[in-house]
């Protein structure tokens, strides 16, 4: 269905979003971020848990580490241990450079949002080129006015052109609130033939169905979905998105796998930068809420 030009998507995606910071989940927005605390939203106290319970129940997670960078590195090994659970992660960790994002993917990382207001167009170019995951274009701003100069500045074309994915609007203004979605900044990709989803003050299916209207492929949703599990859960599923059915991998998980750049997936399955694996399935482990992170 068109509407004033746009292609309008056959369903909304809803995924959750977890924010990291300091190997700690935290909630609330810029600037005003607090420390969130066991029992989680699913009554576990194990954090690996918890996202993996958000996997199976929304088919996806978002994970913000709040801790990326200047000088500081993302939580890699949070990543991979989950990537070993055979739990597909859309990350968004700040990646600055090259090295920053071909680390990300190789950490498990399936989907990856880079931040155009921070990333080198020429780094970001070079792994287009060799890399085979998923790499989403972030625009983060504060107003119309910065928006509108970031789309000139960095402009998707370019960079959908070459294999991004699509593109990851994040309205600052409102994220972290849920005090309701700015649909305003999706009528600067009016024209553009590729996903965009929106993230930022997400709060009701009102929001859902302005955001729709104006042409996002999916949303994030983070505080608002955090307060309620159970009824985002069951908007996604009447909006189009089915829960994965949860399976047993086919073998068990090397525990023994080492942690450094050559990540296990399972089953002995594993993967070199560039190269990522096929959407694993999902395992669960009774035991390894008893480890904790």
């Amino acid at each position: 269905m068109l509407m004033d030009g746009l292609r309008l998507p056959e369903a909304m995606d809803i995924v959750p979003v977890l924010h990291i910071q300091d190997g700690r989940p935290v909630q609330g927005g810029p600037g005003a971020w607090i420390p969130m605390d066991p029992p989680y939203p699913d009554g576990g106290d194990d954090l690996r848990g918890f996202v993996r319970h958000l996997y199976v129940r929304f088919g996806d997670v978002l994970l913000v580490d709040l801790g990326s960078g200047p000088n500081q590195e993302p939580d890699h090994t949070f990543i991979q241990r989950l990537a070993k659970q055979h739990v597909e992660l859309w990350v968004d960790a700040f990646p600055e450079s090259l090295e920053d994002i071909m680390d990300l993917l190789v950490s498990g990382a399936a989907r990856l949002t880079v931040r155009m207001d921070t990333v080198d167009p020429k780094d970001l170019e070079e792994v287009l080129a060799i890399a085979e995951g998923e790499i989403w274009l972030g625009y983060s701003y504060s107003s119309d006015s910065e928006l509108v100069g970031l789309l000139k500045k960095m402009k998707p074309h370019r960079f959908l052109d070459q294999g991004a994915k699509g593109v990851v609007l994040v309205a600052l203004a409102p994220a972290g609130r849920a005090s309701g979605a700015d649909p305003s900044g999706l009528r600067h990709l009016r024209a553009l033939d590729a996903p965009v989803w929106y993230a930022g003050g997400v709060a009701s299916e009102d929001d859902l169905d302005e955001l729709e209207e104006a042409g996002a492929a999916g949303v994030f949703v983070g505080q608002a979905l955090l307060q309620d599990l159970d009824r985002w859960a069951r908007i996604a599923k009447s909006r189009g998105k089915t829960e994965p059915e949860e399976e047993e991998a086919e073998e068990e998980v090397d525990e023994g796998a080492p942690s450094s750049v050559d990540v296990s997936m399972g089953g002995g399955r594993s993967f070199l930068p560039g190269v990522l694996p096929s959407r694993p399935r999902i395992e669960t482990d009774p035991d390894e809420k008893k480890e904790g992170r």
